[in-house]
């Protein structure tokens, strides 16, 4: 409650949502399980794609969480110095498919 004007309440943030209802509609909203979790920015984007995936961006948002999973795995191996071989993908392949991965998502 605002103490100086006490008829204005402020709503949760996590009561807020731009563009939509894909996160308050969840019984637990990906933010406050990636927050509880200390989980990082990569592995957190995973969970926030595919969790709104059907009730987004569909098949776009789970190409944008593979994205993030193709990220972990390149910066993992590169860190350990792994060796290990990359798989191959298909010609003309692209982690974001035909979807462009705007700064506001």
């Amino acid at each position: 409650m605002n103490q100086q004007f006490p008829e204005i309440t402020v709503a949760s943030a996590l009561e807020q949502q731009c563009g939509g209802t894909h996160y308050r509609n969840m019984a637990i909203q990906p933010i406050e399980f990636i927050h509880a979790n200390g989980i990082p920015f990569a592995e957190g984007s995973v969970i926030k794609y595919v969790s709104r995936w059907r009730a987004k961006n569909g098949i776009a948002d789970l190409e944008k969480a593979r994205h993030f999973i193709d990220l972990l795995i390149e910066l993992e191996r590169k860190k350990l110095g792994a060796t290990a071989p990359v798989a191959s993908k298909p010609a003309g392949w692209h982690a974001c498919g035909n979807v462009g991965m705007e700064a506001s998502e």
